[in-house]
């Protein structure tokens, strides 16, 4: 098997554990626990959106224009604290074990750095997943991808500040992508291998759960549909060998077919 092979494979495998493994907790969460999740309004819709606004530019600029990687850095282990102990409730519905386990993953971020970067990313993103997936409705989370989806598109081949915040994601060793590298760099001095933000996972990833509180049918559709997306976003990723909004592959299908869901069913 060549560079290229061990790398799609290695990083397929990633993607789909944090597809698999969320939604295998989401169903869990929704089946052992009487969730609510908020009713869709406008002005929730609005504030999420607001939220996620909000946060790009406070990432943008600590990473890129203020050069302050601290600052991010503690903003991480926060992530990582809540994140974690999320995921560990959900898996083991014992409140002490998942404080202390969220607790000792977040120390080991601190001593063991650059070892578990694979590690952290992968708690925050099941544990985003989790979190946003079981805490607001299928609708506000369909609105919200329509407009991820615009401004993934503008980020990355309009304005381009996606890309540059990529970069500086990498240099300073953060857990904000998934990213799977063999050889570390290219000729030029680029990238090589393959990244994705942990946005693009989570939020479809989030929507899938989301729709099992709605209709599980659709959620397990949607499972399917993500993976579909994961690989269109690949073909367009290899068609073009340039940086993609991939959120356009992954969540167009996914809506498509809830559209179609809701007409049909």
């Amino acid at each position: 098997m060549d560079v290229a092979s061990k790398v799609l494979v290695e990083h397929t495998i990633k993607v789909f554990l944090i597809l698999g493994i969320s939604f295998l907790l989401g169903i869990r969460v929704f089946t052992s626990f009487p969730i609510e999740q908020e009713q869709f309004t406008p002005a929730n819709t609005y504030s999420l959106i607001a939220a996620f606004l909000i946060g790009s530019v406070a990432v943008y600029v600590f990473l890129n224009v203020l050069k302050l990687p601290i600052i991010m850095k503690l903003i991480e282990l926060l992530s990582l604290l809540l994140m974690s102990f999320i995921t560990f409730y959900f898996l083991l519905f014992n409140t002490t074990t998942a404080i202390l386990l969220s607790i000792a993953l977040t120390l080991l971020r601190v001593i063991a750095r650059e070892r578990v970067t694979e590690l952290t990313a992968f708690t925050i993103a099941v544990g985003g997943s989790l979190f946003i997936g079981t805490s607001f409705s299928f609708y506000t989370l369909a609105f919200f991808s329509l407009v991820l989806i615009a401004y993934d598109f503008i980020s990355v081949f309009i304005t381009k500040h996606m890309v540059a915040m990529a970069e500086e994601v990498e240099k300073t060793n953060l857990a904000m992508t998934i990213t799977t590298v063999k050889g570390a760099r290219a000729k030029k001095g680029k990238f090589a291998g393959l990244m994705m933000g942990l946005g693009d996972i989570i939020l479809p990833s989030a929507l899938t759960i989301s729709a099992y509180a709605l209709a599980p049918n659709l959620a397990y559709t949607l499972l399917a549909t993500s993976i579909v997306g994961y690989f269109l976003m690949l073909l367009w990723l290899f068609r073009i060998r340039k940086p993609i909004p991939a959120l356009l592959p992954m969540l167009i299908p996914q809506l498509i077919v809830s559209l179609a869901y809701f007409l049909l069913f």
